[in-house]
């Protein structure tokens, strides 16, 4: 029994050194808060339906928290990789750990999706601007929230093996995107991207008076 004893550690051991080079891992997103800053918009913009959300807001404009910020995606394996991203809103490949950041998407005269290819070791940088929810700001009458997530970070949707290529068609873009049982996440470093105030707040309730 002894003489097995090492040949099982080592196997352990061997299995372990395998797992810890998972090939997702292999994979880095880093983001970095450039800028903080308000924009005043007026309160018709809120009207809109792409609004879903009710707000109180009792002013003709209304102040929204914007952040400028730079993403990073980093391959560090020593082999390409290869990744699905839109030409133009490259951003739609990306998910957001909370409920109240947003991208700022622009418009896009021409949109596809395609394979972006990530050399060994190769960095890419990419620019956008994330938008704060105004509901914790202008609540609705009535409505609760509860406590903030302190943290921002911006997961990397893998819709494939990353170091396989041709493994699906661009046609297949859209399916791959609606099944979220085959996705795996990449997760970027926190920001903290909640004020004092906002931090302290645990729930609001406002009447409708």
């Amino acid at each position: 029994m002894k003489k097995i004893i090492p040949f099982i550690g080592f196997l352990f051991y061997s299995l372990g050194g395998h797992a810890s080079n998972d090939q997702d891992s292999l994979l880095s997103v880093e983001i970095k808060l450039l800028k903080k800053y308000p924009v005043k918009l007026p309160k018709n913009y809120f009207r809109y339906p792409l609004f879903r959300e009710k707000f109180g807001i009792y002013t003709d404009s209304v102040d929204q928290r914007n952040f400028d910020i730079e993403i990073t995606i980093k391959n560090n394996a020593t082999k390409p990789a290869f990744v699905w991203l839109m030409t133009c809103s490259w951003y739609n490949n990306f998910t957001v750990n909370n409920g109240y950041i947003f991208f700022n998407g622009w418009g896009c005269d021409s949109n596809y999706p395609e394979i972006v290819e990530f050399k060994p070791g190769e960095s890419k940088v990419y620019n956008a601007t994330l938008n704060r929810s105004i509901k914790f700001d202008y609540p609705c009458a009535g409505c609760v929230y509860g406590k903030q997530v302190p943290t921002t970070k911006l997961g990397l949707v893998l819709l494939q093996d990353p170091y396989i290529r041709g493994q699906y068609e661009m046609f297949d873009y859209n399916v791959l995107m609606d099944d979220k049982s085959i996705q795996k996440i990449v997760w970027s470093n926190p920001l903290y991207l909640l004020d004092k105030q906002s931090q302290q707040k645990t729930f609001e309730i406002k009447s409708g008076n």
